[in-house]
């Protein structure tokens, strides 16, 4: 007797210990879980929940300084390492993994305007209002290595006095070089103590300056007469220049974008400018009530922290008009720097109350080692929150911030300042005269440069067109995992997008080829069946045109009867012997004698259409055209077949006869008959 057994291997689902987890066996299949995008929707609304129950960004203040902190700056060789500047002349290096200060470097006799550090991170530079450029040497890794909390200090390796008050200073990226903003923009070297070149567009101070992270010899600076102005050091005069309508106190380039940069403006609001194109900002971030003091991307490039006036600090997208967070706190007063940690997990801020603030970059986020279930667990979330954060409950949430009072109402004052402008706008409109000049309605929507943008212009001088270049590339983002995918199709100059059109050419082309060689094939085939039409035995029925038929409505069987005016009928094919009881040799001489001398003769010229009419085609084109190849009959494929105008006997032999009376042949004419 056969019994049919369900086999299980205890393998499969036992556990080998007890701390283990219970293995789960899930059905994947959508038919399933009908109530799926329910669920995934409540997963979202319930992570949105959770964000703002844990959202505790603030980790703690770091206190040392006796006067404002007017600046920092990053040591790029150390992670846990920041400087920082305050209004009495005292430097302080922090570590930010202890909040304590691990070194200070006294000297300035006063206000910090400016600190920056060398790209190896073993020198830094300071600068102040006492007109003086100081150097110092930064035993970094044996301090912050060392667990002794106790401040010592440091001696300057090198003292420039200048004639007139600096008010920032940046390194170069790659190189010994940095530059000083004051009355004038000077160019230093570690090694001379006098500026190793000078520039100077009209006679206001410049109070900002920011060598680009991508091309060393490029740098912006910002001046008291409301103008960002691009210098090259390679020139011997400024490269670029724009005004705008309010004082520019900060500059920030996007260090994965290096022709993107971000203005920090007095009227509350940052710009995103691309140098390519300077007469119009890509992006306006909003939400600051009082003026941008200070702003700084994050290593990543997909946002940047500002500080305010208005005691915020806020995180922006790189094109995000308005902000993602706002930190504040109520002891917080007026921030003058903001600084992203160098692996984009912290900011810190330095405000007029003396101290140095540590925050997260994400306000929930779990600090501390993740295991992999838990780190899963948080990406699935962020996931589902993302796909559904366009619904009204779960867009709520998100967006919902707690605000001081005065910053609430002065952000209310300012909607209804804009609201009303709006209103009277549109009134002033609806009264006006319809000959009027008005302004255009509304904000004119400009087109943005954009990644595909670049690409195309990188392509067009191979040749390769708009539309083809956009259609590859959205291709590629689509197989490498969509708009992060940019960064691999943009490097070596578009590598990967020019060997993806490459092959796309290739194919194109081999389509074609293969498509003429059918043709080919499909020509000679019917040249071959037209000619055996004509001896063919059989006797299909004729079809009968008439005489102002258009040839488009000859069909393309294998016989064709057109009758002529005179009543003379030609036909493609013949007609059967065994129809008319005759061959082709009963045509006598006195019937080609009237036909050639015209009785009953054919119109002049007649035209046959081919069996099996074909379009008109061109063989692939491998380069420019010229005029003569362009108008090459070779190429072009005729749809018809000319006829003599007086055939011969030959031609006879083929053609056939509508007569009813039957002809005699010549075997039936006698000499005696008349």
């Amino acid at each position: 007797m056969k019994v049919k057994v369900i086999s299980r291997s205890t393998e499969e689902f036992t556990r080998e210990r007890s701390q283990d987890l219970q293995r789960v066996f899930r059905n994947f299949d959508p038919n399933l879980r009908s109530q799926e995008k329910a669920v995934e929707y409540v997963r979202a609304l319930n992570a949105a929940k959770l964000d703002k129950i844990f959202a505790r960004p603030f980790i703690g203040a770091m206190d040392g300084h006796i006067d404002a902190v007017s600046c920092m700056a990053k040591n790029p060789s150390h992670l846990k390492g920041i400087f920082s500047g305050s209004m009495d002349g005292d430097i302080r290096l922090w570590d930010l993994a202890r909040r304590q200060t691990v070194c200070q470097f006294p000297g300035h006799q006063g206000a910090v305007r400016g600190l920056t550090v060398s790209t190896d991170g073993r020198v830094l530079v300071s600068c102040g209002t006492d007109s003086t450029v100081r150097l110092w040497n930064v035993p970094v890794s044996s301090i912050m290595e060392s667990d002794d909390s106790s401040d010592s200090s440091a001696k300057p390796l090198a003292v420039h006095v200048w004639k007139n008050a600096f008010w920032a200073v940046d390194h170069q990226w790659d190189g010994d070089l940095f530059a000083t903003a004051g009355a004038q923009v000077d160019i230093w070297d570690h090694n001379r103590s006098q500026p190793v070149n000078s520039f100077e567009w009209g006679k206001d101070t410049a109070i900002s300056v920011r060598f680009n992270p991508g091309e060393p010899n490029l740098l912006a600076t910002s001046a008291s007469d409301r103008s960002i102005t691009i210098y090259d050091l390679r020139l011997s005069s400024p490269a670029r220049k724009i005004i705008m309508r309010t004082k520019t106190n900060s500059i920030a380039w996007n260090p994965m974008e290096p022709m993107n940069f971000t203005a920090a403006n007095e009227d509350c609001n940052c710009y995103s400018y691309d140098t390519r194109k300077l007469d119009e900002a890509r992006c306006v971030h909003k939400d600051h009530v009082s003026a941008v003091m200070d702003i700084d991307y994050s290593p990543t490039g997909r946002e940047f922290v500002t500080g305010s006036y208005d005691r915020t600090v806020r995180i922006f997208q790189y094109n995000g008009g308005h902000s993602r967070e706002v930190y504040h706190t109520k002891r917080m007063q007026r921030v003058f720097c903001v600084k992203y940690s160098c692996d984009a997990s912290y900011v810190i801020s330095g405000s007029d109350d003396t101290n140095l603030r540590l925050w997260k970059a994400k306000a929930s986020e779990q600090l501390g080692v993740l295991l992999p279930r838990e780190r899963k667990k948080h990406e699935y979330l962020e996931a589902v929150k993302n796909r559904y954060k366009h619904l009204p409950e779960v867009k709520r949430i998100v967006r919902h911030r707690h605000l001081p009072k005065a910053i609430y109402k002065a952000a209310s004052l300012r909607r209804i300042m804009s609201e009303a402008e709006r209103k009277k706008e549109e009134r002033r409109r609806a009264h006006s005269a319809p000959e009027a000049s008005m302004a255009p309605r509304g904000r004119i929507r400009k087109r943005r440069l954009t990644r595909m943008d670049a690409a195309i212009d990188a392509m067009t001088p191979y040749g390769f067109s708009e539309d083809l270049t956009r259609k590859i590339a959205r291709e590629l983002l689509k197989e490498y995992g969509g708009d992060e995918a940019w960064f691999f199709i943009e490097q070596d100059t578009y590598e990967v997008l020019r060997e993806a059109l490459l092959r796309d050419v290739e194919e194109n082309d081999r389509e074609i080829s293969a498509q003429d060689e059918n043709h080919t094939k499909n020509e000679s085939k019917d040249e071959t069946a037209a000619g055996a039409c004509g001896a063919a035995t059989d006797s299909p029925q004729d079809a009968e045109i008439p005489d102002n038929a258009p040839i488009d409505a000859v069909g393309s069987s294998s016989v064709v009867h057109l009758t002529c005016a005179e009543g003379v009928s030609i036909s493609s094919g013949i007609d059967s012997a065994e129809e008319n009881g005759r061959d082709w040799k009963d045509i006598g001489l006195d019937q080609c004698d009237d036909l050639r001398t015209g009785k009953g003769s054919i119109p002049s010229p007649l035209m046959i259409p081919s069996p099996i009419p074909t379009p008109r085609r061109r063989g692939p084109c491998y380069g420019w055209l010229e005029s003569d190849e362009e108008n090459n009959p070779n190429d072009i494929i005729s749809f018809l077949v000319q006829v003599e105008s007086t055939p011969t006997v030959e031609n006879f032999s083929r053609v056939g006869t509508n007569s009813k009376a039957k002809r005699k042949s010549r075997w039936d004419v006698k000499p005696d008959d008349p």
